[in-house]
Protein backbone atom coordinates (compact mmCIF):
# COMPACT_ATOMS: atom_id res chain seq x y z
CA UNK A 1 0.00 0.00 0.00
CA UNK A 2 1.28 3.10 -0.86
CA UNK A 3 3.49 4.98 2.33
CA UNK A 4 0.76 8.28 2.14
CA UNK A 5 -2.10 6.39 2.21
CA UNK A 6 -1.64 4.53 5.03
CA UNK A 7 -0.35 7.90 6.91
CA UNK A 8 -3.93 8.75 6.40
CA UNK A 9 -7.34 8.23 5.37
CA UNK A 10 -9.40 10.89 3.28
CA UNK A 11 -12.24 11.80 5.13
CA UNK A 12 -15.71 13.33 3.41
CA UNK A 13 -15.88 16.99 3.23
CA UNK A 14 -18.89 17.94 5.59
CA UNK A 15 -21.03 20.98 4.37
CA UNK A 16 -23.28 22.89 6.50
CA UNK A 17 -25.63 25.26 4.77
CA UNK A 18 -26.00 29.19 6.25
CA UNK A 19 -28.10 31.44 4.42
CA UNK A 20 -26.08 34.57 4.03
CA UNK A 21 -29.30 36.42 3.05
CA UNK A 22 -32.28 36.09 0.16
CA UNK A 23 -30.02 35.59 -2.36
CA UNK A 24 -26.52 34.38 -0.84
CA UNK A 25 -25.91 31.05 0.41
CA UNK A 26 -22.70 30.48 1.90
CA UNK A 27 -21.30 27.30 3.54
CA UNK A 28 -19.31 26.00 6.45
CA UNK A 29 -16.88 22.98 5.42
CA UNK A 30 -15.32 20.72 7.38
CA UNK A 31 -11.38 20.22 6.38
CA UNK A 32 -8.37 17.91 6.95
CA UNK A 33 -5.86 19.70 9.40
CA UNK A 34 -2.53 17.21 8.95
CA UNK A 35 0.25 18.37 7.15
CA UNK A 36 -0.27 14.98 5.31
CA UNK A 37 -3.79 15.59 3.32
CA UNK A 38 -5.32 14.98 0.12
CA UNK A 39 -4.17 17.20 -2.45
CA UNK A 40 -6.40 19.49 -4.44
CA UNK A 41 -4.66 21.11 -6.62
CA UNK A 42 -2.20 18.12 -8.30
CA UNK A 43 -5.31 15.41 -8.29
CA UNK A 44 -2.74 13.01 -6.40
CA UNK A 45 -4.13 10.87 -3.44
CA UNK A 46 -2.18 12.51 -0.61
CA UNK A 47 0.72 14.79 -0.08
CA UNK A 48 2.74 16.52 2.47
CA UNK A 49 2.05 19.91 2.03
CA UNK A 50 4.78 22.72 1.84
CA UNK A 51 1.67 25.20 3.30
CA UNK A 52 1.40 23.13 6.29
CA UNK A 53 5.41 22.01 6.52
CA UNK A 54 6.07 23.87 9.65
CA UNK A 55 3.41 21.82 11.88
CA UNK A 56 4.99 18.37 10.87
CA UNK A 57 5.62 16.42 13.37
CA UNK A 58 6.85 12.87 13.01
CA UNK A 59 5.60 11.28 16.27
CA UNK A 60 2.15 13.69 16.44
CA UNK A 61 1.50 12.27 12.98
CA UNK A 62 2.89 8.38 13.81
CA UNK A 63 0.27 8.58 16.79
CA UNK A 64 -2.69 10.05 14.63
CA UNK A 65 -2.06 6.71 12.71
CA UNK A 66 -2.25 4.12 15.22
CA UNK A 67 -4.97 5.74 16.28
CA UNK A 68 -6.53 5.55 13.30
CA UNK A 69 -7.96 9.06 13.55
CA UNK A 70 -8.30 12.31 10.83
CA UNK A 71 -8.18 15.38 12.45
CA UNK A 72 -10.59 18.02 10.90
CA UNK A 73 -12.11 21.28 11.31
CA UNK A 74 -14.64 23.33 10.96
CA UNK A 75 -14.14 26.38 8.54
CA UNK A 76 -16.57 28.75 9.09
CA UNK A 77 -18.72 30.77 6.76
CA UNK A 78 -16.66 33.90 7.37
CA UNK A 79 -13.16 32.03 6.59
CA UNK A 80 -14.96 30.36 3.35
CA UNK A 81 -15.38 34.29 2.57
CA UNK A 82 -11.69 35.15 3.49
CA UNK A 83 -10.20 32.32 1.56
CA UNK A 84 -11.53 33.40 -1.61
CA UNK A 85 -11.04 36.84 -1.46
CA UNK A 86 -7.46 35.90 -0.94
CA UNK A 87 -7.57 33.89 -4.20
CA UNK A 88 -8.79 36.80 -5.81
CA UNK A 89 -6.35 39.03 -4.06
CA UNK A 90 -3.65 37.16 -5.79
CA UNK A 91 -4.85 37.42 -8.67
CA UNK A 92 -4.98 40.90 -8.52
CA UNK A 93 -1.88 41.53 -6.98
CA UNK A 94 0.18 39.47 -10.08
CA UNK A 95 -1.46 41.77 -12.46
CA UNK A 96 0.15 44.61 -10.21
CA UNK A 97 3.71 43.30 -10.23
CA UNK A 98 5.74 44.80 -13.06
CA UNK A 99 5.61 43.04 -16.19
CA UNK A 100 9.13 42.60 -16.62
CA UNK A 101 8.99 40.55 -13.19
CA UNK A 102 6.35 38.18 -13.45
CA UNK A 103 7.33 34.71 -14.76
CA UNK A 104 5.34 31.67 -14.77
CA UNK A 105 2.63 29.18 -17.10
CA UNK A 106 0.24 31.14 -18.56
CA UNK A 107 -3.33 30.51 -21.24
CA UNK A 108 -4.52 32.96 -24.07
CA UNK A 109 -8.22 33.17 -23.17
CA UNK A 110 -8.61 33.94 -27.33
CA UNK A 111 -6.77 31.19 -29.16
CA UNK A 112 -6.38 28.68 -25.83
CA UNK A 113 -2.57 28.64 -26.11
CA UNK A 114 -0.90 27.02 -23.00
CA UNK A 115 2.54 27.77 -22.06
CA UNK A 116 3.52 25.10 -19.79
CA UNK A 117 7.05 26.72 -19.03
CA UNK A 118 8.51 29.48 -17.23
CA UNK A 119 7.92 32.64 -19.26
CA UNK A 120 7.67 36.33 -18.73
CA UNK A 121 4.73 37.97 -20.81
CA UNK A 122 4.65 41.65 -20.98
CA UNK A 123 1.32 43.38 -20.40
CA UNK A 124 -0.06 39.81 -20.16
CA UNK A 125 -0.48 39.14 -23.92
CA UNK A 126 -0.07 36.47 -25.78
CA UNK A 127 2.56 36.20 -27.70
CA UNK A 128 0.48 34.00 -31.01
CA UNK A 129 -2.54 36.31 -31.27
CA UNK A 130 -2.18 39.12 -29.17
CA UNK A 131 -4.96 37.94 -26.55
CA UNK A 132 -5.19 38.73 -22.92
CA UNK A 133 -3.77 35.82 -21.04
CA UNK A 134 -4.56 34.02 -17.50
CA UNK A 135 -1.88 33.43 -15.06
CA UNK A 136 -1.43 30.02 -13.47
CA UNK A 137 0.58 28.83 -10.71
CA UNK A 138 3.12 26.43 -10.78
CA UNK A 139 2.15 22.94 -9.16
CA UNK A 140 4.74 21.15 -8.55
CA UNK A 141 4.61 17.44 -6.52
CA UNK A 142 8.23 15.67 -5.79
CA UNK A 143 8.47 12.63 -3.57
CA UNK A 144 4.49 13.11 -2.27
CA UNK A 145 6.05 16.94 -1.32
CA UNK A 146 4.43 19.42 -2.99
CA UNK A 147 2.92 22.99 -3.10
CA UNK A 148 1.54 25.55 -5.75
CA UNK A 149 4.06 29.15 -5.83
CA UNK A 150 1.83 32.12 -6.01
CA UNK A 151 4.73 33.55 -8.58
CA UNK A 152 8.59 33.31 -9.85
CA UNK A 153 9.61 37.28 -9.67
CA UNK A 154 12.98 38.21 -11.24
CA UNK A 155 14.45 40.77 -14.58
CA UNK A 156 15.58 37.24 -16.35
CA UNK A 157 15.21 33.61 -15.98
CA UNK A 158 18.51 33.32 -14.62
CA UNK A 159 17.80 35.25 -11.06
CA UNK A 160 14.17 34.22 -10.00
CA UNK A 161 12.64 34.33 -7.14
CA UNK A 162 10.06 32.65 -5.38
CA UNK A 163 6.89 35.01 -3.97
CA UNK A 164 4.59 34.41 -1.93
CA UNK A 165 1.41 36.82 -1.58
CA UNK A 166 -0.46 36.86 1.45
CA UNK A 167 -2.45 39.26 2.77
CA UNK A 168 -3.28 40.08 6.39
CA UNK A 169 -5.25 42.26 9.00
CA UNK A 170 -3.81 43.73 11.91
CA UNK A 171 -3.60 40.92 14.06
CA UNK A 172 -2.40 37.81 11.55
CA UNK A 173 0.28 40.43 10.28
CA UNK A 174 2.01 40.05 13.34
CA UNK A 175 2.15 36.42 13.13
CA UNK A 176 3.67 36.52 9.81
CA UNK A 177 6.10 39.09 10.47
CA UNK A 178 8.08 39.62 13.89
CA UNK A 179 10.53 42.75 14.66
CA UNK A 180 10.74 43.04 10.87
CA UNK A 181 11.36 39.00 9.91
CA UNK A 182 9.52 36.85 8.50
CA UNK A 183 8.18 33.55 11.14
CA UNK A 184 9.63 30.61 11.02
CA UNK A 185 6.15 28.99 9.68
CA UNK A 186 6.45 30.82 6.77
CA UNK A 187 10.48 30.76 6.56
CA UNK A 188 9.84 26.87 6.39
CA UNK A 189 6.87 27.68 3.72
CA UNK A 190 9.35 29.77 1.47
CA UNK A 191 11.86 26.99 1.98
CA UNK A 192 9.97 24.13 1.08
CA UNK A 193 8.96 26.42 -2.41
CA UNK A 194 12.41 26.86 -3.08
CA UNK A 195 13.41 23.48 -2.79
CA UNK A 196 10.86 22.30 -4.53
CA UNK A 197 11.10 24.66 -7.52
CA UNK A 198 15.05 23.78 -6.94
CA UNK A 199 13.89 20.04 -7.99
CA UNK A 200 11.25 20.71 -10.82
CA UNK A 201 13.84 23.49 -12.44
CA UNK A 202 17.29 22.08 -11.95
CA UNK A 203 19.12 24.74 -13.99
CA UNK A 204 17.75 27.39 -12.49
CA UNK A 205 19.18 27.16 -9.10
CA UNK A 206 16.92 29.40 -7.07
CA UNK A 207 18.32 31.00 -3.79
CA UNK A 208 15.99 33.56 -2.50
CA UNK A 209 12.48 34.38 -2.38
CA UNK A 210 10.44 37.46 -1.61
CA UNK A 211 6.95 37.83 0.57
CA UNK A 212 5.11 40.45 -0.97
CA UNK A 213 2.69 41.20 2.39
CA UNK A 214 -0.93 43.53 1.90
CA UNK A 215 -1.78 44.55 5.05
CA UNK A 216 -5.70 44.83 4.91
CA UNK A 217 -5.41 47.27 7.84
CA UNK A 218 -2.76 50.12 6.77
CA UNK A 219 -3.53 49.47 3.16
CA UNK A 220 0.04 49.27 3.05
CA UNK A 221 2.42 46.50 0.51
CA UNK A 222 5.57 45.20 2.35
CA UNK A 223 8.37 43.50 0.69
CA UNK A 224 9.96 41.05 2.74
CA UNK A 225 13.12 39.19 1.14
CA UNK A 226 14.53 35.52 2.50
CA UNK A 227 17.37 33.61 1.25
CA UNK A 228 17.43 29.56 1.04
CA UNK A 229 18.35 27.99 4.42
CA UNK A 230 19.81 25.01 3.82
CA UNK A 231 19.30 24.16 7.78
CA UNK A 232 15.75 24.46 7.47
CA UNK A 233 15.34 22.49 4.01
CA UNK A 234 16.76 19.79 5.91
CA UNK A 235 14.93 19.72 9.12
CA UNK A 236 12.07 19.34 6.63
CA UNK A 237 13.47 16.37 4.61
CA UNK A 238 14.29 14.92 7.57
CA UNK A 239 10.76 15.09 9.45
CA UNK A 240 9.09 13.87 6.23
CA UNK A 241 11.41 10.53 6.41
CA UNK A 242 10.88 9.98 9.58
CA UNK A 243 7.42 10.11 9.64
CA UNK A 244 7.57 7.52 6.57
CA UNK A 245 9.55 4.94 7.81
CA UNK A 246 7.86 5.39 11.38
CA UNK A 247 4.71 4.35 9.40
CA UNK A 248 6.15 2.37 7.11
CA UNK A 249 7.94 0.19 9.78
CA UNK A 250 5.43 0.44 12.33
CA UNK A 251 7.80 1.97 15.08
CA UNK A 252 7.65 4.95 16.91
CA UNK A 253 9.42 7.47 15.14
CA UNK A 254 13.18 9.33 17.20
CA UNK A 255 11.96 12.58 16.17
CA UNK A 256 9.44 14.72 17.52
CA UNK A 257 8.75 18.56 17.57
CA UNK A 258 7.95 19.61 20.85
CA UNK A 259 10.76 20.05 23.16
CA UNK A 260 8.76 21.15 26.40
CA UNK A 261 5.76 21.96 27.55
CA UNK A 262 6.13 25.44 26.22
CA UNK A 263 6.57 24.39 23.03
CA UNK A 264 3.28 21.89 23.06
CA UNK A 265 1.30 25.11 24.22
CA UNK A 266 2.59 27.11 21.70
CA UNK A 267 1.69 24.41 18.96
CA UNK A 268 -1.41 23.44 21.18
CA UNK A 269 -0.18 19.36 20.70
CA UNK A 270 -3.19 17.50 21.46
CA UNK A 271 -1.33 14.40 21.79
CA UNK A 272 1.30 15.29 24.29
CA UNK A 273 0.64 12.84 26.61
CA UNK A 274 1.13 10.35 24.58
CA UNK A 275 4.23 11.77 22.94
CA UNK A 276 5.76 12.56 25.96
CA UNK A 277 4.92 9.87 28.64
CA UNK A 278 4.52 6.46 26.89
Amino acid sequence: MDIIKRIINASPIVRFHKLGSKYIEISEDRRIISPITPDRILNKDKCFRASNIYDLCPMQEYIYYKRNEVRTEVISSKEVIAFQVGHVLHDIIRKWIKNNYLWGYWECKRCNLVIDKLTNIKNSVCLSCGGETNYYEVDILYDNFGGSIDAFIGEDIENLKICDIKSANADSFGDMVIQGKVSNKYLYQINSYIYLSNKKFPDLNIRNGVFIIFNKSSGNFFDIEVQRDDNIIQDILQRIEETKNSILNDRRPNMRICKNYNDVKERKCKVYRECFYE
